[in-house]
């Protein structure tokens, strides 16, 4: 599965308007193992021009009349739009004491 999804991560993060990919694994307590493959896209077009690129076409048909993979026991899409989100800012520590000792010698 690891190769599947390295592929998949190098030709998705090709694509004009990919936001992000995220592969989610459920902790596994018993029974299959379960990854969810989150895509994120800039817009619904985005996402559609992919859906009908000569790559992702090319790949199913490579693969039509192929048994299905070992690992694959359910394989579904759902589309959902975002209801917003929160950027998060990654601070070094070096730019955080700066920030710290800016706001310190500001009110001092």
């Amino acid at each position: 599965m690891r190769r599947f999804l390295d592929f998949l991560k190098i030709l998705i993060e090709q694509q004009p308007g990919v936001v992000d990919l995220s592969v989610l694994k459920k902790k596994q307590r018993r029974g299959d193992e379960e990854v969810i493959i989150m895509i994120r896209w800039e817009s619904e077009s985005d996402w559609k021009a992919w859906e009908t690129s000569a790559a992702h076409i090319a790949g199913h048909r490579a693969n039509r009349g192929k048994p299905k993979l070992e690992f694959s026991v359910d394989n579904h899409q759902e589309v959902y739009h975002m209801g917003g989100h929160k950027k998060y800012v990654e601070l070094t520590l070096r730019s955080f004491v700066k920030g710290f000792f800016d706001v310190l010698i500001e009110e001092g």
